[in-house]
């Protein structure tokens, strides 16, 4: 998805006269998501995770759930998994796109002329957003139950809030300075 949304970007950000424009909204709208991220880690305080603004709606959580129990009754279970996977990321899209977009519109605004280089920056992105996940199946493989992982995302949940706000309102702060938007 990744190398299909980086080469569409590109394709549209290489009309020189929309690509300042692009990464200036881009930035607006990094920095805020930045601040509802910041603000989520208050709402979680106060009224717990069920009442912070950027999260999956519950339909589609919903929608992912079904997949998820109707998949894994597959006979096909490899097959199953990786249709299940392309459905499911597609969906959650939908809350990780918040920092995805920003990230790689800063990959072509930084290396617009070095093709080479925004590949391995993608791979290296996509190996930093899998490796909480590689480390949470590690720990249910060894024996974390499903509780004890929840409490452990829920312990960690301002920290995470917190981090995802600093990168997005450093992205967006970045691309905005760093954009000249041509007199119109």
């Amino acid at each position: 998805m990744g190398l299909g949304i980086l080469s569409f970007l590109k394709t549209i950000t290489g009309f020189y006269r929309i690509a300042p424009y692009i990464y200036f909204t881009t930035g607006i709208i990094a920095v805020l998501i930045s601040i509802i991220n910041f603000l989520d880690i208050f709402r979680f305080k106060d009224k717990g995770v069920k009442n912070i603004r950027l999260q999956l709606p519950s339909k589609v959580k919903k929608i992912i759930h079904f997949v998820i129990r109707k998949e894994i009754k597959s006979s096909y279970i490899i097959l199953s998994s990786f249709i299940c996977g392309i459905f499911i990321s597609s969906l959650e899209f939908l809350c990780t796109g918040q920092i995805y977009l920003p990230t790689l519109i800063y990959i072509i605004r930084v290396e617009k002329n070095i093709q080479s280089k925004t590949f391995f920056y993608l791979l290296f992105y996509n190996f930093a957003f899998i490796l909480p996940m590689v480390g949470i199946f590690l720990l249910a493989y060894y024996g974390f139950n499903s509780q004890k992982l929840i409490q452990g995302s829920l312990n960690s949940f301002i920290i995470v809030k917190f981090l995802i706000s600093i990168i997005l309102a450093t992205l967006g702060i970045y691309l905005i300075v760093n954009t000249s938007l041509p007199i119109l």
